[in-house]
């Protein structure tokens, strides 16, 4: 609701029990009936006024300072300070419609209607006769009617007001307190004149008898009701059967036959001034609930029965009641809000009679009378009568712990200072000085052949003969409780295993660390325990199974182990009373289903305690009835299994609100949430008013959570800085029972994305990340070709001087040799001059190559193979030396600039081997191997130490080799022995062009 802020109050912390709770059985006394009450704690107001409840499930509230709403477990309060077109605080009266709606009327702002998200309020300023509203009615048509203080009658429809009534009835100012509509549809109201010191203020107007009043099509008649000769003043009334409405007055209630005119009084049966009845509620067994300022009355088969303040009522003074559709009798008084319900647990106290509230055993004896060890004593019940045994008639101790009837109606039972029976009301004990080790017993059990076993807490088992024990079965544990077998065997439950002891052999089980408190074997021979620390254990099919992975309450110390008719296992725990189907177990044993469920019953179902007692034997009883009795911290439980049904309705699962940083938002829309949100809260609710502590709630944020959130009882999720998307909220709940509500509730948003995430910011920065690029490859190219621009005019200069000096210098030498070379007769003298003039010719030639390298470097494909070949050729004429080329055809996939630095290599290595090794033949091989070109250059020469030129300076040869082959990516193999000879090596990619992969030899 948009500006609504609700103040949601932990019901725990408002919670006061008074007595266990009652059941609406009309043959059940009002205080064997399951009740809870509320009283008034800080912030909410202790008189309620009005209750209703609404569509949906919700019980609504009326009280002096707003509306409240309720769940079962948390109360949210609606009022002018926290809620937007809300007029008035002090309520009136409350009427839900049909359209989940509830209808408000205050004493000083008008009628309000709250509902689907907002607030709609009708005033004076809106035609209302009067903003002072006492009484809601909505007819067959689904107009609403409202009673005011002035007499008038107003009727809403369709959104429009229509006052029927605006004279003042006799001439007075009566108020309208109730309204009805019979089967021919006529209207029927009460308008007493006051009803005494009213609540609100003083007595307005002359104590003029008004009536009962009916309105048909337009007519209003006037009912005078009379009581002999007293007449009757009008304050409630409800339909009846046979035509009958009952009347509620400030004397009392009553009948009222319409069709005859006559007045029947049902309560009290001598008239009085103070019997105000304000309201009344009739259930489907015809049972008549009047709320009158003397309590809570009952009217059943002509008899009246009372429940107020000193029974456990808030207040005795009742202003409201409603049956709502779970069976429960809502209760508004001058001191807080009450609950009736069925009682599915019957508690025994103090208060009944109980010696203490701490009960430790129970057992039932051949008469069917249950006995009860307590702190306190030994207690007897039987047909309601609570028999007392304490030290007084000479128990040894007050503190009695575990107890058990034997077959000839003996009592037997144990205390710290010895094992007592109690037999014909006389009290023996045993001890020591009869064959125990101790008088302490921590167990006892009568077999089915009349023998009794007991076990102190030590020395093992015990047999009882001739008056006197004697040893049984030695065992170095102390044992919490014996079992009898079908087969007349026995489990024991000790404190380190479960023992099973038959034909004389002990067989353990379990984990020598545990203490096992309660074991029984089941009618398929299975075999049921309950320990300290492992949980729920069973023994079935010689396996011994645990459920400690199932998690709570199969986990927690387990006291006794209940199973009823419907194939239920009870489990009683310190935290509570629990109830699992026993085929269930068993499919989770067999690995069929992977979850068991369990539900849960506590002090809201009338147990005495939040949790069980145990520890000792028989934690626990089933009596000829079938009925469970528990021991509790608080109190004796009693639990019918017959009357607890399973519910398979599952609650009603409803979002309430949601917040945005703390900020409410209107729910029914799809709203977009800005990016920069902190914090997104969802409260939700599932209303079972049954069982509203059983309910349990999932939740799945879809497009944020991968699978189901288990809440627990946590009736809000809470999300944090959410990234931008889609998302659909689901939460749903389920009963005390397990049913879930599968369809439950959901809330559906988007979270916008941020500016620099939209797509519009993407385009836009793709298209400015584009021009960015474009301008910078620009700016590259224009740095390039500048950067070429210069290399290329250093070249040109550099190839004019080589030209102009150098070139022309070898040429010109070259020509006047050349000149003189016919004048030289000698044959040896001209052939040197001969090599001279080719070596010149050929410098010349290399530097009119590398002229026209320094214009363009790469040679044509397959030319450094016959440039190589000349190369080696030339050097080699007229030497002993001789130089051999092994190579292919042609290499048309290796680059010019490959092919340019190869050539550079190998000339160099061609030169060194002439100059330096002495060698007598240099090989050059070229060979293609996987679009691999291998290059080596070997010769027969001395050979040299490669580490020590490597390390000597001026040997530029071997460094620009190197400098050719990494400006190729690869680096130069060498490989030299001295006396054997050189070899350098280097393997080209023929595919990758200038990326090569060397190769070392």
């Amino acid at each position: 609701m948009t500006g609504r802020l609700q103040i949601s109050v932990c019901f725990l912390g408002w919670l006061v029990l008074r007595l266990p709770i009652f059941a609406l059985d009309p043959r059940t006394p009002l205080t064997a009936y399951l009740h809870q009450s509320w009283e008034r704690p800080d912030g909410l107001p202790g008189m309620v006024s009005a209750i209703a409840q609404s569509t949906d499930g919700y019980i609504w509230l009326g009280t002096q300072h707003g509306v409240v709403r309720f769940d079962g477990t948390r109360f949210t309060i609606f009022s002018p300070e926290n809620t937007p077109g809300l007029k008035g605080a002090w309520v009136e009266a409350l009427l839900a419609d049909q359209n989940a709606g509830v209808w408000v009327a205050t004493y000083d702002g008008g009628v309000s209607r709250i509902g689907n998200g907002r607030v709609e309020t009708f005033t004076k300023q809106n035609g209302l006769s009067s903003n002072q509203a006492r009484s809601l009615y909505q007819d067959h048509e689904g107009a609403m009617w409202v009673g005011t203080d002035d007499g008038s009658l107003s009727k809403i429809w369709r959104g429009k007001i229509a006052n029927v009534l605006r004279q003042h009835l006799d001439g007075t100012e009566p108020l309208i307190r109730s309204m009805l509509e019979d089967e021919q549809h006529r209207l029927w109201l009460t308008a007493p004149v006051s009803i005494g010191t009213h609540e609100n203020g003083p007595i307005r107007g002359p104590a003029a008898v008004t009536g009962l009043f009916s309105l048909e099509q337009g007519q209003l008649t006037r009912h005078e009701i009379r009581d002999g000769s007293r007449p009757i003043e009008a304050v409630s009334i409800v339909r009846a059967q046979n035509a009958e409405i009952l009347v509620g007055s400030r004397m009392g209630l009553g009948s009222y036959q319409s069709q005859t005119g006559t007045y029947e009084r049902f309560w009290p049966k001598k008239l009085s001034q103070d019997n105000i009845v304000r309201s009344i509620a009739t259930d489907q067994a015809g049972t008549i609930w009047f709320a009158t300022s003397t309590g809570l009355k009952r009217l059943r088969n002509g008899k009246v029965d009372s429940f107020g303040a000193e029974e456990g009522l808030t207040a005795d003074v009742v202003y409201a009641m409603l049956l709502d559709k779970a069976g429960n009798l809502w209760i508004g008084t001058s001191g807080g809000l009450d609950r009736l319900a069925d009682r599915t647990i019957t508690s025994y106290t103090r208060r009944q009679g109980l010696l203490a509230d701490q009960v430790w055993s129970v057992t039932e004896d051949m008469h069917g009378a249950i006995w009860v060890g307590t702190n306190g004593g030994l207690n007897r019940i039987l047909a309601g009568r609570i028999t007392s045994y304490t030290t007084k008639e000479g128990l040894p101790s007050n503190s009695v712990y575990s107890v058990q009837a034997a077959p000839d109606g003996s009592i037997w039972f144990t205390t710290e200072s010895g094992l007592c029976v109690l037999n014909h009301n006389r009290i023996r004990v045993f001890g020591t000085k009869d064959g125990l080790p101790i008088a302490r017993v921590t167990a006892l059990l009568w077999r089915r052949d009349g023998s009794l076993v007991v076990s102190p807490s030590r020395g093992g088992l015990f047999l009882l003969k001739n008056g006197a024990f004697v040893p049984y079965l030695p065992l170095p544990e102390v044992v919490w409780s014996i079992s009898e077998a079908h087969d007349g065997s026995l489990w024991l439950s000790t404190f380190g295993q479960l023992l099973h002891w038959k034909d004389n052999h002990v067989t353990a089980f379990g984990e020598r660390s545990d203490m096992y408190l309660y074991s029984y074997e089941d009618i398929e021979g299975t075999v049921w325990a309950g320990s300290m620390y492992a949980g729920l254990v069973c023994l079935r099919k010689n396996t011994f199974f645990h459920f400690r992975s199932l998690g709570a309450p199969f986990n927690d110390r387990i006291y006794r182990l209940f199973e009823d008719h419907s194939g239920h296992l009870w489990i009683t725990t310190p935290k509570g009373l629990y109830r699992v189907r026993k085929s269930d177990l068993i499919s989770y044993l067999e690995g069929k289903v992977r979850s068991v469920f369990a539900a849960e019953f506590g002090m809201a179902d009338g147990l005495p305690s939040t949790g069980c007692n145990g520890g000792e034997q028989n934690a626990g009883w089933t009596d000829r009835n079938g009925r469970f009795w528990v021991p509790t911290g608080g109190g004796l439980a009693m639990v019918d299994p017959l009357r607890i049904n399973i519910e398979t309705k599952p609650p009603r699962t409803i979002i309430e609100e949601v917040t945005l940083d703390d900020k409410p938002i209107q729910l029914g829309i799809a709203p977009q949430f800005p990016p920069n949100h902190k914090r997104l809260e969802i409260r939700f609710t599932g209303i079972d008013l049954r069982a509203p502590y059983g309910v349990r709630y999932r939740y799945r944020l879809e497009g944020f959570d991968t699978d189901w959130v288990n809440a627990g009882t946590t009736k809000m999720a809470s999300f944090t800085t959410l990234h931008p998307g889609t998302y659909h909220f689901r939460v749903i709940s389920r009963n005390r029972d397990g049913f879930w509500d599968l369809t439950g509730a959901s809330f559906s948003f988007q979270v916008e994305p941020q500016f620099y995430s939209t797509v519009w910011f993407y385009c836009l920065s793709s298209a400015l990340a584009i021009v960015i690029a474009g301008a910078l490859h620009l700016w590259r190219v224009r740095q390039i070709r500048e950067k070429t621009s210069i290399a290329l005019a250093e070249r040109t200069r550099m190839a004019r001087q080589l030209h102009d000096t150098l070139l022309q210098g070898v040429s010109g030498a070259s020509l006047v040799l050349q000149a003189i070379a016919p004048a030289i007769t000698n044959d040896d003298v001209r052939r040197r001059l001969d090599n001279a003039l080719n070596e010149m010719q050929q410098c010349m030639t290399e530097t009119r190559r590398a002229l026209w390298d320094i214009h363009d470097p790469r040679p044509e494909p397959g030319d450094f193979i016959a440039l190589l070949e000349r190369y080696g050729r030339g050097l080699t004429m007229g030497t002993q030396t001789r130089f051999v080329v092994e190579a292919p055809e042609t290499l048309q996939n290796c680059s010019s600039a490959v092919q340019h630095h190869l050539l550079r290599i190998g000339q160099e290595a061609i030169l060194n081997a002439l100059k330096h090794s002495g060698a007598t033949e240099i090989r050059v091989s070229l060979s293609v191997d996987d679009n691999l070109l291998h290059m080596k250059v070997t010769d027969n020469g001395r050979g040299f130490n490669v580490n020590a030129l490597e390390q000597s300076d001026g040997h530029w040869g071997l460094v620009g080799m190197r400098e050719h082959a990494r400006a190729i990516g690869q680096e130069l193999a060498v490989s030299a022995t001295p006396g054997m000879g050189t070899e350098i090596a280097v393997t080209a990619d023929l595919i990758k062009g200038n990326t090569l992969a060397v190769r070392g030899v």
